[in-house]
């Protein structure tokens, strides 16, 4: 018998594309996109994730970050020792 989770996560397709792995020093900034989310694996840190319209988050663990249908954001990572990422789009389609 599988779970309720199992079930419902079944029924969808999802795509990721990594289009950055690596250090990151400074600003970075991400456009709204409609279609797709963003993932963005903090590897090591501390970077800080910029959302319009709430609070800024400083993340100093090694974090996954999922915006499903994000509005332009912003990881920002100090431009001394950066920070090590891996930032992907995710396209999901039922």
């Amino acid at each position: 018998m599988s779970d309720p989770l199992d079930r419902l996560l079944s029924q969808f397709s999802l795509r990721a594309g990594v289009f950055y792995t690596g250090n990151i020093c400074g600003l970075h900034d991400f456009e709204r996109d409609e279609q797709r989310g963003h993932l963005h694996v903090i590897r090591r840190g501390p970077v800080t994730l910029v959302n319009a319209g709430k609070p800024d988050l400083l993340i100093d663990k090694p974090s996954l970050i999922y915006l499903p249908r994000p509005e332009r954001h912003r990881l920002a990572a100090s431009d001394r020792e950066g920070a090590d990422v891996v930032c992907a789009t995710i396209l999901t389609g039922a």
